[in-house]
C-alpha cells in the first residue's frame, strides 16, 4: 500500500477495498490527524480519467479536512466507469437498489459508523462522471 501525500498535511490515506452483496470499490481513506469528536465526512468523486490520488491532489481536499479535523472519502471509482463514461445512463448505476451508488453509500455508511460522524456533516461533491454520481446519490439517498 503506497499512500499519496498531500503537501502540507501531516497524514497519508490509506488505499482499502470495500465489498458488499452489489460488488467490491476500492477506496482512499484520510482521516486529519486532529481528528474531532463526531467529525465531517466528505465523499469526493473523480471524473472518469482521474484516480482518487489525482482527484485529491487537484482539490486539496486532505487540506480542508485538516483544517477541520474531520474525514475525506476518496472512492476509486475509475474501473468502474471505464472504457465508457457513458456508463451512468445504464439504469443499474442510478438507482439506489444497487451498482455504483449502492456500494458508495454502503461504503460512506461503513466509514460513518467506524468514525463516529456526524451525520448531519456528511457532504459529496464530484467532477465530471463523478459529479454525475453526485447528483444520483443526492436523488437516491436525499
Amino acid at each position: 500500500l503506497a499512500p499519496f501525500s498531500i503537501e502540507g498535511a501531516s497524514s497519508n490515506p490509506g488505499r482499502f477495498t470495500y465489498s458488499d452483496d452489489i460488488g467490491t470499490l476500492k477506496y482512499k481513506l484520510y482521516l486529519s490527524a486532529a481528528l474531532r469528536d463526531r467529525p465531517p465526512l466528505f465523499v469526493m468523486l473523480h471524473g472518469a480519467s482521474q484516480t482518487a490520488s489525482d482527484f485529491a491532489t487537484g482539490t486539496r481536499m486532505p487540506e480542508v479536512v485538516e483544517e477541520c479535523g474531520g474525514i475525506a472519502l476518496f472512492p476509486d471509482n475509475r474501473e468502474a466507469r471505464i472504457p465508457s463514461e457513458l456508463e451512468l445512463v445504464d439504469t443499474r448505476h442510478q438507482l439506489a437498489e444497487g451498482g455504483e451508488p449502492s456500494l458508495i453509500v454502503g461504503l460512506t455508511r461503513k466509514i460513518a459508523a467506524e468514525y463516529g460522524v456526524d451525520l448531519r456533516r456528511i457532504y459529496v461533491a464530484g467532477m465530471s462522471a463523478g459529479g454525475a454520481m453526485a447528483v444520483i446519490l443526492a436523488q437516491a439517498f436525499p
